[in-house]
């Protein structure tokens, strides 16, 4: 999402960089028009007083910057409620801090509205993710129905995909499992050619893994420092008390290019998912989510077709143009 917002301010004629938290800031080659990096470290060097600064991260790093850098603006970009507590990040202690930023965004609502009551934010400002789509609906629904399949990406949840793959075997239809690594065309390829895809997003998991646990044990064979992290592991994120997570990015993608959706909103689908526009499943809820299925599964062409052309309309607001407008009215430069 940052790299798409980043080329679009470049393209409209802002110089902006990209700086991930990391000291290999080359471009991403996964993606099409990769923007342009900048080593995090690096960029104090070039600030000036008139610069505005995003963060986003959560970074020990970016905490610093935060801390001392002299610029026009400190804003706080956060996707949905996602605060992690890994190696190398600041956790809460970038949130309990609001003075050290002049704006807080969020791409959710729910989401912006949770964490400024929670971390004493005096508010927050609403920017959407945005996806590119050159297809318009009457070219996506032209031959519908002759799409076939269900897809799913091995992503978080990624550990269910057995299960709910099965179910769709079993009632006749070709399953498609996307695998990482995969660019950002063959996702939007897929999406163009099957009739639904499948979020099995259960949401954060802040515990860490069996595998995980076994492979820092393993590993404290060599490093005796390992032993603690496998016995007593750090939790991955904050826990907060909602089950929210942030802006499904492929449930809307997959709207945008006429396929069936069935997910669960985590938050930030809130701002286009309905009963209406797709297979709505609880947060994780997967007993739900096999019902869900199972519904869509028996569904008629027509009945999944108004659906889809719901969630196309829904989800026009998801644009570029839209995002740019609501960034510059965000820093007051519309």
């Amino acid at each position: 999402m940052l790299n798409e917002v980043v080329t679009a301010l470049n393209d409209e004629g802002f110089d902006a960089w990209l700086c991930p938290p990391a000291l290999d800031a080359s471009p991403a080659t996964f993606l099409s028009r990769p923007a342009p990096t900048l080593p995090i470290e690096e960029l104090d060097a070039h600030l000036t007083a008139s610069d505005l600064v995003v963060f986003g991260w959560n970074s020990n790093l970016e905490m610093k910057l935060a801390e001392t850098a002299q610029v026009g603006r400190k804003i706080l970009w956060q996707h949905g409620i996602l605060i992690s507590r890994t190696p190398g990040t600041a956790g809460e202690d970038f949130y309990r801090n609001p003075n050290l930023f002049d704006d807080y965004w969020n791409v959710s609502a729910v989401c912006g509205r949770y964490i400024a009551d929670k971390y004493g934010f005096e508010g927050f400002k609403l920017v959407h993710p945005f996806f590119q789509v050159g297809n318009s609906k009457s070219t996506l629904m032209k031959n519908w129905e002759k799409r076939q399949g269900v897809l799913f990406q091995a992503l978080r949840g990624s550990r269910h995909i057995d299960r709910f793959a099965r179910i769709c075997q079993d009632y006749g239809h070709r399953v498609t499992v996307l695998e990482q690594p995969f660019s950002q065309e063959e996702l939007t390829m897929a999406l163009s050619e099957h009739r639904l895809f499948v979020s099995l997003d259960d949401g954060l998991r802040p515990k860490r893994s069996l595998g995980y646990r076994r492979a820092r044990l393993l590993e404290s064979i060599r490093k005796p420092s390992q032993l603690r992290e496998a016995l007593f592991p750090k939790p991955v994120w904050v826990q907060h008390s909602k089950n929210y997570v942030g802006f499904p990015m492929t449930p809307a993608q997959a709207a945008r290019m006429g396929c069936g959706v069935i997910s669960a909103p985590m938050g930030g689908g809130l701002e286009w998912m309905s009963e209406s526009n797709c297979f709505l499943v609880r947060d994780g809820d997967l007993g739900h989510l096999e019902a869900t299925m199972r519904r869509a599964l028996d569904a008629d062409d027509s009945e999944i077709k108004n659906k889809v052309q719901l969630a196309y309309q829904a989800t026009e607001k998801f644009s570029r143009h839209n995002t740019l407008q609501q960034i510059l009215r965000a820093v007051s430069l519309d």
